[in-house]
């Protein structure tokens, strides 16, 4: 769900995850990946800034006809949408560190600045698409995955994804036509919110960079990790273009935001971006000088 846009996060970096179909995929020695995975895996790039992130873009967008689900579109659209942009804060109710607060804060001021509209206005069903993203995702991987992780995985990936299970139901084949059907309905009532406000500016996570173990620790400290993580998870699953961008540093550890946009716009999500990186400039994160 933000194995691009939170390792940008937590260092500094640009992590750009485009659409679905967007960026073909194709690993000819798996086998074929459970519908979940089909629908929410992508390919993107983390990158040290804006126009390196269009770059690598451009270069990844390259038809190839093993991915039934790739879309060859070309990188830029004709059409320009309204410079409306969303700004919100905690729509899922999951609670959120005040640093991440302040950080959308400058950056909806420096959005403004650009010549953005920003109004604050919450785009709908965070909480349920994050929850479907798990149930679907993990619900078949209790299925697809459960035997190799515990006959190849080490000690730490069998505790995360035991951890991953206890909050995970069990998938009946009405439970999972249920919710294999309610992402188009999350996605379409996205698409009907983004027809005025075509960009939406978030949080990348609720809490900035989680410690180390989080994810192995106990059933609290991994209920921690998804409510941190719930606009990772509910993009993820609705398929759209994302990207996470640095904003400055909050008691040295580097702090970004997200912005989200129509599906197939990643023209839009850079331009918006680009826009923040020339506010904010760009910071000299870990590794970054040597």
């Amino acid at each position: 769900g933000g194995s691009i846009r939170y390792p940008a996060y937590c260092t500094g970096t640009v992590g750009l995850r485009p659409s679905f179909g967007r960026v073909p995929g194709f690993n000819a020695t798996a086998v074929e990946r459970q519908l979940s995975m089909q629908w929410i895996s992508v390919q993107g790039a983390i990158t040290r800034n804006v126009a390196d992130a269009q770059l690598a873009l451009k270069a990844m967008i390259a038809a190839d006809p093993r991915d039934p689900w790739h879309v060859p579109l070309p990188f830029q659209w004709a059409e320009p949408l309204p410079r409306n942009i969303a700004l919100c804060f905690d729509p899922a109710g999951v609670g959120m560190h005040n640093s991440v607060r302040q950080h959308l804060e400058k950056a909806a001021t420096l959005l403004l600045q650009a010549g953005y509209q920003v109004d604050e206005k919450d785009p709908p069903d965070v909480a349920a698409a994050a929850q479907a993203w798990n149930d679907h995702a993990q619900g078949e991987a209790r299925i697809n995955l459960m035997e190799v992780i515990q006959r190849d995985g080490d000690e730490l990936s069998r505790r995360a994804f035991e951890l991953m299970m206890n909050r995970t139901p069990h998938l009946d084949v009405q439970a999972l036509m249920n919710v294999s059907a309610s992402r188009a309905t999350y996605l379409r009532r996205w698409q009907i919110f983004m027809a005025s406000h075509p960009l939406v500016l978030c949080p990348v996570a609720m809490e900035p960079a989680l410690p180390y173990g989080v994810d192995t620790e106990s059933d609290a400290s991994v209920d921690r990790l998804y409510r941190s993580h719930v606009f990772l998870f509910a993009s993820s699953y609705l398929g759209l273009p994302c990207i996470s961008v640095p904003t400055g540093l909050v008691d040295g550890m580097p702090m970004g935001v997200q912005i989200i946009g129509p599906r197939f716009r990643e023209d839009m999500v850079l331009a918006a971006a680009q826009a923040l990186e020339d506010g904010c400039g760009q910071f000299p994160a870990f590794g970054r000088n040597g």
